[in-house]
Formats: C-alpha cells, sequence, structure tokens
C-alpha cells in the first residue's frame, strides 16, 4: 500500500519511497505540478452527489434537480471553519498546485478532523458534477484534481489531493482560466 502522489503524510509502510514507483503519471509537468503539505495543507476528496450523474452534463438541464442541488460547494469541517471565520453561505477559493475555484462553504459536522501519522489531517468534500454548460453551470472541480493513476486499475487520484482554503474576498479573485467562475 502507499500513499496518494499529494500525501499529507509520510508512508509508514515503506518510509524510503514516497508514492507507488509504478504509479501511472502521464503528467506535462508544466500543466500537472504537484503540491506540498505546506503549500496546500488539506486533503481534497471528491465524489458525486445523488442528484447529477456523473459529469452532470445530463442531469444539470433538468430544472427540478437544480433546485435541489443548483451549484458545487465544498464541506468543510467545523473546526476549519472556525479557523477560517467562514459559516455556511460564504464563498472560499480553494486552490491547488494545478488551479483555483470560488465556491460557497457548508459547514458540517460530517467532516472531522483526523489523525493520521501523529498528527492532524482536515479532509474537505466537493462533488464533481458541474462544468460550463447547462441550466446549472459552475466550475469543474477537475481545475484542482490530479491525474495520476493507480498502476493495478487505472483508477484516477482525483479523490485525494491537497488543496488550501482560504475566505473570499480576502483571497483575491481567482482567474477564469482556472474555472473561477462560480
Amino acid at each position: 500500500m502507499y500513499e496518494p502522489v499529494e500525501s499529507p503524510v509520510e508512508n509508514i509502510l515503506h518510509p524510503k519511497v514516497k508514492h507507488n514507483p509504478l504509479l501511472k503519471y502521464p503528467r506535462v509537468a508544466s500543466h500537472q505540478p504537484i503540491g506540498t503539505v505546506e503549500k496546500y495543507p488539506y486533503v481534497l476528496m471528491t465524489s458525486t452527489v445523488a442528484e447529477h450523474w456523473c459529469g452532470g452534463s445530463s442531469t444539470r438541464n433538468i430544472p427540478w434537480l437544480n433546485e435541489l442541488v443548483p451549484e458545487p460547494v465544498i464541506e468543510i469541517p467545523e473546526a476549519l471553519a472556525r479557523k477560517l471565520k467562514v459559516k455556511t453561505g460564504d464563498r472560499v477559493k480553494v486552490s491547488s498546485a494545478r488551479g483555483e475555484l470560488l465556491v460557497k462553504a457548508v459547514v458540517t459536522p460530517r467532516m472531522q478532523t483526523l489523525q493520521a501519522d501523529g498528527r492532524e489531517v482536515t479532509v474537505v468534500w466537493m462533488p464533481y458534477n458541474w462544468g460550463y454548460r447547462g441550466l446549472s453551470t459552475g466550475p469543474s472541480v477537475n481545475h484542482l484534481t490530479i491525474d495520476a493513476l493507480d498502476p493495478g486499475a487505472g483508477t484516477q487520484e482525483s479523490k485525494a489531493c491537497l488543496v488550501n482554503v482560504v475566505k473570499f474576498p480576502e483571497s483575491g479573485a481567482p482567474s477564469d482560466a482556472q474555472g473561477g467562475k462560480a
């Protein structure tokens, strides 16, 4: 077992190996830089929401589904919300080594700070169901994720990458080229 390319902790099973040496990483270094925990202290986890399938290209064109979940958000733990002075509905800038997005925060007790390798690891969550077309548009979380692949199954590491979260407007406006419109 190996840690993802971007991990907040060292690999305790293989301490001399940062990540899987057989990792498939079809990156263009200038477009897919690797972030460090010093600059991006939080782990981003992505998944879907029940109301929008896959990338949402068909379901985001159904008005009643858009009423239920109209835009992408980031769920953050209560402890992080207190630290950032963020409450539900506030806009935050989420950034990785590859891009940045502006989205609303949802403060929730579902997200908890974890203990890993003797340190606190804060996990945040975002859905991957948005894009630039449809009745409900929004920034794609793919602007943040990494394109490394598991060597066995070919599964993307897009569910594990490092990010930073700061309250907006203190964070400055993200650029449109990196998916910054919310």
